[in-house]
């Protein structure tokens, strides 16, 4: 990889803003970004007391007044089509409750009309309003998930690659909305975003969010109504994702310097308070092991972001040479960027993905199938030890017919716990659907193939090792 990553992006004072103000971030900004939800009690407030509104004019529609406000549209519904009062009691307050919930929607969708939107878009010089039309580039692929996935089983497919995760703002644990983010290794121009968004939308099985498919969509960045509303927050080590690697065409690499805003709503405005999610653990980044060059310190929310000189180079022809590390500590004292509180660190592993079968390799598998979520029997001997090990030098993939059945994957979690695997070690394996690239599978049911085809009767008589 040339030098240290960075990826052009833009922000949008509200929903119906239209003029994007750009910027180019690190990584380790990104990620920063990414874990500070801004704290908007004052918004949650507002919204409950909407929402209580609506609760009192159910009441009161339900005990037959007709006039004022939210009352008379429920009165109204209970009228059905025909306006007239011949519904039966039953289906009368069927009609209204229906109302009222759509009546809470809209309250709630209202909220999200003072949230502060982003998006991983590189606007061409002279697009002063957005769109798709004034689209040159594209950062990072963002994935909407609000259909109630679980967060481990919407990541697992994109497990080879680094990716963020935060939840959004009317997440709560029993209907999961959240999103993921995969930082791009290089961009990706306008023209060929369709292809990226295909490669997605078929990993993710179909689960993500397709009317967000296009290349100028944005995104409210992380919010929370309150300090001990639910959220989460974390990053997944992996190699970035390369779109090349995709067979997609990103023609000649942009790589832009990086520029802050005066003011920037990602890194943080010092006027607005926010929470921090997550712990900082090491950020993986995957780099040429000769590169000689470290990657800015983090403003922290709370301070004013100095203001960079203006270059009047129009951003996508601004592709210049990586920075050496004296380059980088230079413009960092010129600068005056505070060190952040938890530096995100560099840490070089292997890159090598191994997929592991689970019955029969890691389960012992002597009772047989009984069922996706039934795991009878103990770990082969060395199997929690050697999962142990191998998630320090490889990125490790379970692969079973279980993940496709519903509570499998939740199961075979449970029983790598029950059997004494580390929960640490646990959150670094990933459990794909469907078969993913890697460098070696372990099954107990695979051939070797050295260039020579076994003989059928050879394939008629095989047995796994533990028949033998």
């Amino acid at each position: 990889m040339e030098g240290p990553l960075t990826f052009p992006v833009c922000t949008f004072k509200r929903v119906f803003d239209t003029t994007p103000l750009n910027e180019v971030l690190t990584l380790s900004e990104l990620v920063a970004c990414f874990r500070r939800f801004e704290l908007k009690p004052q918004l949650h407030a507002r919204v409950e007391r909407e929402l209580a509104r609506i609760e009192r004019a159910l009441e009161q529609a339900l005990s037959g007044e007709t006039v004022g406000g939210y009352v008379a549209e429920l009165a109204l519904a209970g009228r059905g089509r025909s306006g007239s009062d011949t519904m039966m009691p039953a289906d009368r307050e069927r009609a209204m409750r229906a109302k009222a919930e759509e009546l809470r929607v809209a309250a709630k969708k209202e909220a999200k009309r003072d949230l502060r939107l982003w998006s991983p878009s590189l606007y061409r010089p002279g697009a002063g309003e957005r769109g798709s039309e004034g689209v040159s580039h594209v950062s990072c692929l963002v994935l909407d998930y609000d259909a109630g996935a679980r967060i481990p089983e919407a990541t697992a497919p994109f497990a080879d690659h680094f990716h963020l995760v935060h939840t959004t703002w009317s997440h709560t644990p029993a209907h999961p909305k959240f999103r993921v983010i995969l930082p791009l290794a290089v961009p990706v121009p306008a023209a060929q975003w369709d292809a990226l968004w295909k490669w997605a939308h078929e990993k993710s099985g179909g689960e993500i969010d397709r009317a967000m498919s296009g290349h100028a969509a944005n995104y409210a960045l992380p919010a929370t109504p309150t300090r001990d509303a639910p959220r989460e927050a974390l990053s997944h080590a992996a190699p970035i994702l390369d779109p090349r690697e995709l067979g997609i065409d990103v023609g000649e690499p942009l790589r832009l310097p990086v520029q802050h805003a005066p003011i920037s709503p990602m890194l943080g405005d010092p006027e607005k308070e926010y929470v921090v999610q997550g712990e900082g653990e090491a950020l993986y980044v995957y780099d040429d092991p000769n590169a000689d060059w470290d990657e800015p310190a983090l403003p922290t929310p709370a301070t004013p972001i100095a203001s960079v000189p203006e270059d009047p180079t129009p951003l996508e022809d601004r592709v210049t040479s990586p920075p050496s590390a004296r380059t980088v500590r230079a413009e960092r004292e010129t600068l005056a960027l505070p060190r952040p509180l938890g530096r995100v660190r560099t840490k070089r592993v292997s890159h090598k993905t191994i997929v592991v079968d689970f019955d029969g390799v890691l389960h012992s598998y002597t009772s047989g199938w009984k069922g996706a979520t039934v795991i009878a029997d103990p770990p082969v001997e060395g199997a929690i030890a050697w999962l142990g090990a191998a998630v320090e030098r490889f990125h490790v993939a379970i692969l079973s017919a279980r993940s496709r059945e519903k509570g499998g994957i939740e199961a075979m979690r449970e029983w790598l716990q029950r059997e004494g695997l580390d929960v640490g070690v646990l959150s670094k394996l990933s459990f794909p659907r469907s078969k993913i690239p890697a460098h070696v599978y372990i099954d107990d049911r695979g051939w070797r193939f050295d260039g020579a085809f076994p003989s059928l009767d050879e394939v008629d008589a095989f047995e796994p090792w533990y028949k033998r």
